[in-house]
């Protein structure tokens, strides 16, 4: 199992880092409440079930089997319900609505999905171990007799008429649904070992994202259905949410390993690294726009496929007034020469440079230069505030291209601090302050 990271939000609702761990190479699902906000669900380094967001932070004590991925849905009355992968290889529920073992098996390294049910109550989708599709919840318990695909995952939305309908990766490797709007083959095939994710943007259903055989992200339903030129991570899959006001959000890991989005609200690269093997989960919240939950990565992933050779990139366009597109450097001030009364010891003459671009409210360190570093100074850095992708890091000049390389292509939120000390034996200590700002370049000053 790959070691795991932080979970992370992104959206119109505010994003950054809960500093919470995650079990690596397990994906977190979020989910709007009838109340406002949101509440996610996810697998912890414990391998424990966890909740954090609007309603609270609880470790449930539950625990999942690794591997697998929790699913969370609001529920009309208020509060949630959530699904998992019990560690017993059982589906099991958590929530408002009830806790129970419901007794029946999962097949191994599958997910369930749960949606809220319009009437009340909530229905879930899950691949049993006989590699069926089966549903289970306040609707009905169902063995549906269509067979899935090994290792793939189901997902299910709620319809108006208080139905539902459920997307799945037959064994054939198409695209099938199932559920009270209609059963059938889409006739579409789809990359293995993906799961698809289907939503509501109109009053019917349903709009269905999936990751096409071919590794694009292709979607089908009334809102627009066809292959996008965008290349997906492969062994990944994309979300997808109805949005408020019409039409609908997707969120995906792209090929360069990078969260993007794509839809009515907004379409492009977030410059936030995802964990190898993980997918995003996105929600419409009730006031609008949309949110995403997932597990970050530090740094960023090389943007190479295996063979070594660039991937098909995603097409990336940056507008606003306030977006540099290429990088701008900042130089640390350089100490004024000794006072009266000031400590013992010579002056560093250390000088440090930093290029950034910006968009908005992030900032990306895009290259750090340090010149006249005496021989056995050691170079310390320390970051402040919710943005932060790394909080400390130390090095000695013999390893200081390691650190400097570690720093490149990290991304800040505004409010963020970044801290640079340079210590050496003879020398006095200099300490400097980047002030990471929304719109603008980063500002830095001596403390």
């Amino acid at each position: 199992m790959a070691a795991g990271g932080d979970l992370w939000t992104y959206g119109t609702d505010g994003s950054g880092d809960m500093h919470l761990g995650m079990l690596g190479g397990t994906s977190p699902s979020i989910a709007g409440l009838s109340g406002g906000g949101y509440e996610i669900a996810f697998q912890a380094n414990t391998g424990a079930l966890w909740v954090t967001g609007t309603d609270g932070t609880k470790n449930t004590g539950l625990g999942m089997m690794a591997g697998t991925s929790p699913s969370i849905s609001g529920l009309v009355g208020g509060g949630y319900e959530v699904a998992f992968q019990a560690n017993t290889g059982a589906l099991w529920m958590y929530g408002t609505a009830g806790t129970k073992n419901t007794g029946l098996g999962m097949m191994a390294g599958t997910s369930p999905t749960i949606a809220g049910l319009s009437g009340g109550g909530y229905e879930a989708a899950f691949e049993a171990n006989t590699t069926a599709l089966w549903t289970d919840g306040t609707a009905a318990e169902t063995n549906t007799g269509y067979g899935m695909m090994t290792g793939t995952s189901p997902t299910i939305a709620g319809l108006p008429s208080n139905g539902y309908e459920v997307a799945f990766q037959a064994n054939t490797g198409d695209l099938w649904h199932y559920g009270t709007a209609g059963s059938g083959n889409f006739a579409l095939g789809m990359k293995s070992a993906t799961s698809p994710s289907i939503g509501l943007p109109t009053a019917g259903c349903c709009e269905i994202a999936f990751q096409a055989n071919t590794g694009a992200l292709w979607t089908d339903g009334p809102a627009g259905s066809g292959g996008l030129p965008l290349g997906m991570m492969a062994g990944t899959s994309p979300a997808i949410t109805g949005e408020a006001s019409g039409g609908y959000e997707i969120a995906f890991q792209a090929n360069t390993g990078i969260l993007w989005t794509y839809g009515k609200v907004s379409s492009g690269d977030t410059d936030l690294g995802m964990a190898v093997g993980t997918s995003p989960s996105i929600t419409s919240p009730s006031n609008g726009g949309y949110e995403i939950a997932f597990q970050a990565y530090y740094p960023p992933p090389p943007s190479t496929t295996p063979s070594g050779k660039p991937p098909p990139t995603p097409p990336k366009t940056v507008t606003g007034p306030d977006v540099v597109s290429t990088p701008v450097t900042v130089s640390v001030p350089v100490p004024a020469a000794k006072r009266p009364g000031h400590r013992r010891g010579r002056r560093l003459k250390v000088k440090i440079a930093l290029s950034w671009t910006w968009n908005h409210s992030r900032s990306r360190l895009t290259q750090v230069r340090l010149t006249h570093v005496p021989r056995h100074a050691l170079i310390s850095t320390s970051c402040t505030g919710r943005g932060c992708p790394l909080r400390a890091a130390q090095a000695s000049t013999r390893k200081l291209g390691r650190l400097l390389a570690s720093l490149d292509g990290l991304v800040y939120r505004a409010g963020d601090r970044i801290y640079i000390t340079v210590s050496a034996p003879g020398y006095r200590s200099e300490r400097a302050v980047l002030i990471i700002r929304d719109g603008a370049i980063p500002a830095a000053k001596l403390l």
